[in-house]
């Protein structure tokens, strides 16, 4: 009960980015504010929960892994140009069936 006064207090008080055109409009968006902040804790669950229990057990697919925290540590006694570096590095990781992205 009282998340559900919370979500209506929340939703009252949301600032929408366009002006609604009727007062039903503005029912509506309030209504739909306050049931998101309501699922809102469900889908974090969800999110967490492994898929081995419950229901998403079936719907993973062979091949289908957890990502897991890693430390890169590599070092190597050559030297050279770091970009020549990450291709080697990229070229290894799709020979092994993974696609590498860069970051900006």
């Amino acid at each position: 009960m009282v998340s559900a006064i919370q979500a209506v207090r929340c939703a009252a008080g949301a600032c929408f980015s366009t002006p609604s055109k009727s007062a039903a409009e503005e029912w509506k968006r309030r209504g739909l504010t306050a049931i998101l902040f309501l699922l809102q804790p469900l889908a974090r669950l969800v999110g967490r929960v492994p898929p081995r229990f419950g229901y998403l057990a079936a719907s993973c697919g062979p091949g289908w892994t957890l990502p897991r925290s890693w430390l890169a540590d590599l070092w190597t006694p050559e030297t050279g140009a770091i970009d020549e570096r990450l291709k080697s590095m990229e070229a290894a990781l799709r020979r092994q069936g993974v696609a590498p992205v860069r970051g900006e």
